[in-house]
């Protein structure tokens, strides 16, 4: 349907991501984002933070899991050096911290339940 949520369906790609990591912050020692009774989330991309993220990162590539990387340093978008705007490391110590640690988990459409499984399986497994 035009205009339709997708999370009108309970299939929806980010609802099989929130069913299958209902259970899943306490054996990964992760907080997911809290979800209101007023409305529903639709996550365009579903942030989990490690203790290992380069080295799950190869992992993951390795056993063809996906995992998104999408903030490398805490002025995102650029590729000069950031002292190039005057960025002293140390002044966003939870935004460097946060680019050390955080993951992304898939959540486009083609991520079905067991594709879900499989890549908290390997967080479980993995993620430190």
């Amino acid at each position: 349907r035009i205009g339709s949520n997708s999370t009108d369906n309970p299939a929806s790609s980010p609802n099989r991501l929130r069913a299958t990591t209902r259970d899943c912050p306490y054996s990964l020692n992760f907080k997911t984002v809290p979800e209101s009774s007023k409305t529903e989330t639709v996550f365009l991309h579903y942030p989990v933070r490690v203790g290992n993220k380069e080295a799950l990162l190869k992992k993951a590539q390795k056993q063809g899991i996906e995992l998104g990387s999408w903030f490398e340093t805490p002025l995102h978008g650029n590729e000069a050096p950031l002292s190039v705007f005057a960025y002293e490391t140390g002044s966003c110590p939870n935004a460097e911290r946060a680019c050390e640690q955080v993951v992304n988990l898939p959540t486009h459409i083609g991520v079905d339940m067991d594709y879900a499984e499989k890549v908290l399986n390997f967080l479980r497994e993995y993620a430190g």
